[in-house]
């Protein structure tokens, strides 16, 4: 009897292992489409050298390719990152839950994109956590070109 019952929390600690580690490659699945979405936004801005419809539609159509998570809505919440400089919101409303925003400083403009990670777990209602990046600055004067 003594022997059932050790091998019980073997068991138990066997478990525990496969489900901490099922979780951590799921987190690491997710981690990584994220990235990829952010690197998509901002090549995309970059290639184009700003935000304009035929990005966004690219955009749109790279990310349903891939399979990213769709918007219920189609609205967006995107929250005001705190940078110096005149920050304008590009994508108020998407297919698909990314941000875009354009940062005006005295020296020249840049984007910042956030795509978001997604943890649907039955006991908390869709976590998410953003991946953020931004674009090289496009310089206002020709001297930095």
């Amino acid at each position: 009897m003594n022997q059932a019952v050790g091998n019980t929390a073997i068991v138990n600690v066997v478990v525990v292992f496969v489900i901490i580690i099922s979780g951590l490659f799921v987190a690491s699945l997710s981690y990584s489409k994220a990235y990829k979405v952010k690197n998509i936004v901002l090549n995309a801005i970059e290639e184009h050298e700003g935000f304009d419809e035929v990005v966004r539609a690219e955009i749109e159509e790279s990310l349903t390719e891939m399979g990213y998570r769709l918007n219920r809505n189609g609205q967006q919440k995107c929250p005001t990152p705190s940078v110096d400089g005149t920050v304008e919101v590009l994508n108020t409303a998407s297919n698909h839950h990314y941000c875009v925003w354009r940062v005006r400083e005295t020296r020249g403009t840049y984007y910042i994109a956030t795509a978001y990670m997604y943890f649907d777990i039955p006991l908390v209602d869709g976590f998410e956590a953003p991946v953020t990046g931004h674009t090289k600055t496009f310089y206002n004067d020709e001297a930095h070109d």
